[in-house]
């Protein structure tokens, strides 16, 4: 959960802003558990293309932003959690897969099963390697072949 504070509210110009939205310049983390960082590609009414990047708290939420989303929106999705254990400093996971574990499972993996670039096999949020053969029921996300522009590019990392 991410937490906002008054003081850190900055102002923007309505030419920049969408309506409805608020900036912050900080904002302060409510949990130590692992946290997302999502990437999708954005086409407003008015036309052109961006990328907008959402801080997410929650697996649930995460699963409930993903679920029924175009792939062709995904550019990429970063987990960050505590680095071994460790509680002053974070790392950040670049995932390449979201699988759905099984219901039975679910208790002991978490809802999803992320795999990352930079390591082999599955994990849970908290970075716990799973075994992939009784946990997973579906694929819901794959970042490895998402995020490309019309030309067929991928971003630059």
């Amino acid at each position: 959960m991410f937490v906002t504070t008054p003081e850190m509210k900055l102002w923007m110009p309505p030419g920049i802003s969408l309506p409805g939205d608020e900036y912050w310049g900080a904002v302060m983390f409510a949990s130590e558990g692992p946290w997302f960082l999502l990437t999708v590609w954005e086409q407003p009414e008015q036309g052109g293309r961006f990328q907008k990047s959402m801080a997410v708290a929650w697996e649930s939420t995460l699963q409930g932003m993903l679920t029924g989303c175009d792939p062709e929106r995904l550019v990429g999705l970063s987990c960050v959690r505590r680095a071994d254990g460790q509680t002053a400093r974070w790392r950040m996971h670049d995932v390449a897969e979201i699988w759905i574990a099984y219901a039975g499972t679910a208790d002991s993996t978490g809802v999803l099963l992320f795999a990352h670039r930079e390591q082999t096999g599955l994990f849970s949020a908290e970075g716990v390697a799973v075994d992939p053969a009784p946990s997973v029921r579906y694929q819901l996300a794959n970042f490895s072949r998402s995020g490309r522009d019309e030309a067929g590019f991928a971003p630059l990392d």
